[in-house]
């Protein structure tokens, strides 16, 4: 088996954890060896994560060691489950199993229903990294939550004709996904949508409750398909899939009409909001302009990221930018041969170089022989010596609140970060030649 050099993914476990400590009022108990969850923190923190609501040390953890490998762990976690409700007052425990716990065979399903008849909400998802990456630990914890949640807390199936889910932004690994969540209420809610983004400012496990009954699941990207096809199969909830989201006037328009239509929403007010947004997005573009022409935009760019990036990034620049994509290089794609064949929606980009890998160095070795003229990766990618701008996991700012890269106003962040970035390296090159 071949090794990945600098991986830019954690294991299953670690996305679990990603994504459960961004559920506020849901406490993670991780039945693991001592680390797991510390580990998480510092890699999740190096590479662009934002404070979630338990981090680190905080994170209730079994640390099972040598005593319940050989013998099992099931009366170590009992005792850390009890521990866990006495300090902690969540609205809802998930249990994380890890690897050595798997392995031993421990039956984390039935300590849990343990406690559960007790009356404390608690479920369980079996996370050993070694089943997979960060994007399978999400996909498992929204796949247990639908499942695991009717069973112990009350949910109403009746169908609510304004309410959409959106699945498939990977907290912490989408380096925007505050903003981009944040931009999709924005967007719905000026139209008379409400949506469960799960995820967030002003999401709690009320919104998971409320997931069954929504008139739809729009799946942003192929990691929230699972859970999307759950909740049609079991709950009659329909969904649609948009990949890579939408990015600019002409995509997040026609992907608004949709869902508008979708759910009947009155044609005329959604097209007075339509054609404001248009109006807004047009003024920006008179405004940037004269930089367009003197510093030549059209540029030849490479993408290397998830496949929600790619899409929405190239689509965009290519499109409303008049760029070219040179080189595109898919970072997420699962472990199947069906899986590195590229989809429909990939090939449509018209890339030059269409790649899939996860390993750094054979990345850098694809970039330094297409050259292109600008980059849009990680910070694994800057010491490439191309302009670059930073759009994937790992970043180099550890910090983003409220940037977005999805809808209008991310269209409008991307154009000020691309124009900034043209117009700083031309003048640095013109400063290196005098």
């Amino acid at each position: 088996m071949n090794g990945v050099e600098k991986p830019r993914l954690g294991c299953t476990l670690h996305g679990a954890l990603q994504t459960v400590t961004q559920i506020e009022g849901v406490i993670p108990i991780v039945h693991s060896t001592s680390g797991c969850a510390i580990q998480q923190f510092y890699a999740a923190r190096a590479g662009g994560g934002v404070s979630p609501y338990l981090s680190g040390s905080e994170i209730p953890a079994s640390n099972i060691y040598e005593k319940q490998v050989i013998f099992g762990g099931a009366s170590r976690l009992r005792e850390q489950m009890k521990n866990t409700t006495k300090v902690f007052e969540g609205k809802l425990y998930l249990v994380l199993a890890g690897c050595e716990s798997e392995m031993v065979g421990d039956d984390v399903s039935a300590m849990t229903a343990e406690l559960a008849e007790q009356g404390v909400p608690v479920i369980y998802y079996e996370s050993a990294g070694f089943k997979g990456n960060t994007y399978d630990g999400y996909e498992g914890v929204i796949d247990a939550m639908f499942t695991q949640l009717p069973q112990i807390i009350k949910v109403s199936a009746s169908t609510d004709e304004r309410l959409i889910n959106i699945l498939g932004i990977i907290p912490g690994q989408d380096l925007c996904w505050q903003g981009n969540l944040l931009e999709i209420q924005r967007i719905f809610a000026s139209i008379d949508i409400r949506v469960n983004t799960f995820f967030g400012y002003g999401q709690c496990l009320e919104n998971w409750k409320q997931a069954y009954q929504a008139k739809l699941t729009v799946a942003v990207s192929s990691w929230g398909l699972k859970a999307a096809q759950k909740l049609q199969d079991c709950y009659d909830v329909p969904y649609i899939e948009v990949p890579g989201a939408f990015l600019g006037e002409t995509e997040t328009t026609a992907f608004i009409q949709k869902i508008a239509a979708l759910l009947s929403v009155d044609t005329q007010k959604t097209e007075l909001y339509l054609t404001e947004e248009r109006q807004r997005f047009v003024h920006a573009l008179r405004q940037i302009q004269e930089y367009y022409f003197t510093y030549q935009f059209q540029k030849e760019f490479a993408i290397v990221g998830n496949e929600g990036i790619i899409l929405r990034y190239g689509t965009f620049l290519t499109n409303t930018l008049g760029m070219e994509l040179k080189t595109a290089i898919v970072t997420d794609a699962r472990e199947t041969d069906d899986d590195l064949k590229p989809s429909e929606d990939l090939i449509k980009l018209g890339a030059s170089n269409l790649c899939f890998s996860k390993d750094t160095g054979e990345i850098a070795r694809i970039l330094l022989h297409t050259k292109p003229e600008l980059l849009f990766g990680s910070a694994f990618e800057l010491c490439l010596n191309i302009p670059q701008m930073v759009v994937s996991y790992p970043s180099n700012a550890p910090v983003i609140l409220r940037r977005c890269d999805i809808g209008y106003t991310g269209a409008l962040c991307v154009m000020e970060d691309v124009s900034n970035l043209i117009i700083a390296n031309d003048r640095q090159r013109g400063f290196s030649e005098k």
